[in-house]
């Protein structure tokens, strides 16, 4: 009796159930892994340590975690009453989410508000995070995933319930569980004194047929401890068999609840095997999301340098000869010397004591202009010329491309901010705070990169040479400086050589070696007509330029040879500094042509990963492999189930019954039963079955849910087959789109290089029209630029999200344990970039994170110098 009361007042530890529980939960749901389709990696419900949501305390004595004050105060004192001292026994949490999970990034604590200049708080960050990557932190961080791990977790814990209930069970004839009791009753006025004690120790058993076996063991004893000291114990063993013969009668009623938890565990284990696939195709959509954002930036970005490109030289074009101003200066300042983003353009006239200046002022060059000298005279000068400067106004087709660029911008700005929003929702999606620091890794672009940074630096140089032949004077230049411009030239045209026709020349040959891959993916002849007329025409451009680029390099030794000898006239010298001016020139248009070249041959090498299956292929695959079809048709069974369930509680109850007990003696002998003293019934019980309405309706209802569910069935399938087949149309549509695009932005560079060539022909060997249709032209070229491109990475993020989606919805997605695709393409990633992505202990650069994201076609860094007409914005 002591030990049971022990025992009774005791019970297991927590610790013990948990343990149990996840025992029989872990081995439920092993038993349902026996198929690769749902065989998933993880069941294991321990976050991972690194995870936010990551408990590092013993989960069966937590502290508190952080309460609200206000709420917190009605755990102490409630209404009128003290409350429970104890709650703080295991300690006080300071935070909610795992205290721990930061030490895994790099958290900037130098930085300073911008505009306050106040300390910021300490900034978690991520440097170029890969997709990998990013499955990886959202298998880790992500709260849904760690909701239907645990979804499944608890469908195996109503299986281990219904697999209890055929076990032995401590149960009584009645359902009492194992009890005692002991009382002691003293009585003073009939000198009562005596202790009583019960116990009651049964155990049940079902059978699936519903059979009820029960055995109980009751014993009552009392010590009388006035007159004699007399002890009295007595025992009864009861026994109880009870056969349901209708209404609950069988294995179909009695396994039923246990067939249907069985059953629901497995459709929880297909589940999250769904999950995963969809899991894997909803974060590598939002990260291609971000991709074709950034790519838009980019390709914005370089609809900006052009326009600022032809703007200017639409301005320079239209005020050559007569944008100039001049003002009086009896003497230059001493000691100033003119800077070289001012030589050529800002001349001292000593003879005629006059400041001259000629072309287009830029904004960093007033600002230069008016801090060369704090000399009042030349302060004066200066300022006049910037305001005769300012009074000049611009043609209608410069202000046509202004206007352009205005919008450009402000459209800029506007991809910047969706940008920032598409990234916060990214980083909830993967489960991170979105004021995280964070920036991706963008190789995934680089095919996109149709024009090389190295050519956009080689024209810029060949832009900025002004800079250093306008320090020669065009009427009467130096031999020397003519000779050092020359040699920086010949420095210029030596790495356009070695650099810009040696990536282009590569670009083509590698082409060309792709050509027959590429016309045997086309599926048409016109296709495959005009692929092969654009590689011809572009391979004649890049000949075209060869030569130019042989004429150029001939002229300037020419010019070289000239100017080698000391003894030279003046004619000989303004014959090689107008060369010079020339082959600037030609070597500007040059890059030109190699640009459009080397867009016409990388468009041709992005890719498209093909989709190699027919519509009644992937119908066939989705019908075989969709788990989650599989839980619908087995639906339609657990409703049929459902109907002989409620078919069979219309019946009468009519059961079988035996029962007995066997009893001690009497005296003080608890355990000597006797077979005269026991005794055994046996009969039939009946209900009639009058009272039914609810019954009935229930019927009526398992009825009506059937038919719902092979309804539901139908249209899960039909849904299922239109989902693929609309993929799969998509798929085909966009490859078709895809390579019309690719002709479109070959097409936009060749009418742009065009419209450009047109704008810079001398007066009457254009096509006509004047500058205004040559404005028109370049804004429409521009135009067709700028679409194409943003049409190209859009079709080709589309065709990548679909080929997901197809793959998905055929159900042959196979996600490994590290929940990538089993596909080449994305198991490559890992040694797509050479740099993983910094999601350890780092010190990344602030400017890297608070930088605008995306630079000009193909990593360029575009020139912003609108910007200073209208602000920036970050």
């Amino acid at each position: 009796m002591a030990a049971v009361l022990c025992l009774a007042s005791t019970g297991c530890s927590r610790q013990f159930w948990r343990h149990q529980a996840d025992r029989d939960a872990y081995d439920a749901i092993s038993d349902r892994l026996t198929d690769p389709r749902w065989a998933v990696p993880r069941i294991d419900l321990q976050p991972d340590p690194s995870s936010r949501f990551f408990d590092p305390n013993d989960p069966d004595h937590a502290p508190l975690p952080p309460d609200d004050p206000a709420a917190h105060a009605y755990m102490h004192w409630v209404d009128g009453w003290e409350g429970y001292k104890g709650w703080h026994r295991f300690g006080d949490e300071m935070s909610v989410e795992n205290p721990q999970w930061i030490a895994n990034f790099a958290v900037r604590n130098d930085l300073v508000d911008p505009l306050t200049g106040e300390p910021m708080p300490p900034t978690l960050a991520i440097e170029d995070l890969g997709l990998d990557d990013a499955i990886e932190l959202s298998l880790i961080h992500n709260r849904v995933y760690q909701t239907r791990l645990e979804d499944v977790y608890l469908a195996a814990m109503d299986v281990t319930f219904q697999r209890f209930q055929f076990n032995v069970r401590y149960l009584g004839i009645g359902g009492g569980e194992p009890n005692a009791a002991v009382t002691h009753r003293l009585g003073p006025g009939d000198g009562t004194d005596s202790t009583s004690g019960s116990m009651r120790f049964g155990v049940r058993k079902v059978l699936p047929a519903g059979t009820q076996i029960a055995m109980e063991l009751a014993n009552n004893t009392l010590w009388l401890f006035s007159g004699g000291n007399q002890t009295q114990s007595a025992s009864v063993l009861s026994y109880s068999i009870t056969q349901p013969l209708l209404i609950g009668a069988g294995r179909k009623i009695g396994l039923e609840n246990l067939t249907d938890s069985e059953r629901n565990l497995l459709y929880a284990t297909r589940d999250l095997a769904r999950f995963r696939q969809t899991f894997f195709t909803d974060t590598v959509g939002g990260y291609l999301g971000l991709l074709t954002t950034l790519q838009g930036i980019r390709n914005e970005q370089g609809n900006i340098r052009r326009l600022e490109d032809q703007t200017d030289r639409l301005m320079a074009e239209a005020t050559r000869g007569e944008r100039a101003a001049n003002s009086d200066l009896a003497a230059f300042p001493d000691g100033v010397v003119i800077p070289p983003e001012l030589a050529g353009q800002l001349v001292y006239r000593e003879d005629l004591q006059r400041l001259f200046w000629r072309g287009l002022m830029s904004d960093e060059q007033e600002e230069m202009l008016r801090n060369l000298s704090q000399e009042p005279g030349f302060k004066t000068a200066a300022e006049r010329i910037i305001q005769s400067l300012r009074t000049t106004v611009a043609p209608l087709d410069v202000l046509n491309l202004q206007s352009s660029l205005v919008t450009s911008v402000n459209n800029l700005r506007s991809s910047q901010l969706r940008y920032q929003d598409q990234l916060d929702a990214f980083k909830l999606q993967l489960g991170l705070p979105p004021d995280m620091k964070l920036t991706i890794d963008n190789t995934l672009l680089k095919q996109f990169e149709v024009i090389s940074g190295e050519l956009f630096t080689i024209e810029d140089e060949a832009k900025e040479f002004a800079a250093i032949s306008g320090v020669l004077d065009d009427e009467s230049p130096d031999l020397i400086e003519l000779r050092l411009a020359l040699q920086k030239f010949s420095e210029l045209l030596g790495r356009a050589e070695s650099i810009g026709m040696k990536q282009v020349s590569d670009d083509v040959a590698s082409v060309e070696a792709a050509i027959p891959i590429r016309l045997a993916e086309l599926q048409t002849d016109e296709d495959r007509k005009n692929l092969t007329a654009d590689f011809e025409r572009a391979r004649f451009l890049y000949q075209e330029a060869s030569e130019k680029m042989l004429e150029i390099r001939r002229a300037l030794a020419g010019f070289q040879e000239t100017v080698r000898s000391d003894n030279i006239g003046l004619d000989e010298r303004l014959e090689a500094y107008n060369g010079l001016t020339m082959m600037r020139e030609d070597l500007l248009r040059l890059m030109q042509n190699l640009q459009v070249v080397q867009i016409s041959m990388r468009i041709e090498l992005i890719s498209l990963i093909p989709v190699d299956v027919s519509l009644e292929e992937a119908t066939a695959n989705a019908i075989e492999n969709r788990v989650d079809l599989m839980n619908s048709r087995a639906m339609v069974m657990d409703a049929r189930r459902q109907v002989e369930i409620t078919a069979n509680r219309m019946q009468a109850a009519l059961d079988l019954v035996v029962d007995g007990d066997i009893r001690t003696a009497g005296g003080n002998r608890p355990f000597n039963f006797n077979g005269e003293s026991s005794q055994m019934r046996a009969g039939i019980r009946f209900t009639a079955p009058l009272d039914q309405i609810t019954e009935r309706n229930n019927y009526r209802v398992a009825l009506l849910r059937y038919q719902r569910q092979r309804r539901a069935y139908m249209q899960a399938e039909d849904e299922i087959k239109q989902d693929v087949r609309q993929a799969w149309r998509q798929i085909i549509v966009l490859r078709k789109n895809f390579e019309t695009t690719r002709r479109a932005v070959r097409l936009a560079a060749l009418q742009y290089d065009s419209a450009v060539n047109e704008a810079n022909a001398p007066a009457g060997q254009g096509q006509g029209g004047g500058r205004g249709l040559q404005g028109n032209n370049l804004l429409n070229a521009l135009s067709a630029i700028l679409r194409a491109q943003n049409a190209l990475i859009q079709n080709w993020t589309n065709y990548e999200q679909n080929r997901l989606n197809i793959y998905r919805d055929m159900g042959t997605m196979e996600v490994g344990p590290d929940g990538l695709w089993n596909d080449p393409f994305y198991r490559n990633q890992d040694n797509a970039s050479d740099e993983p992505a910094q999601i350890r202990l780092q010190s990344p650069s602030l400017d890297r994170f608070d930088a605008v994201p995306g630079d000009g076609g193909g990593g360029h860094v575009e020139r912003v110098g609108v910007a200073q007409l209208i602000g920036t914005g970050e």
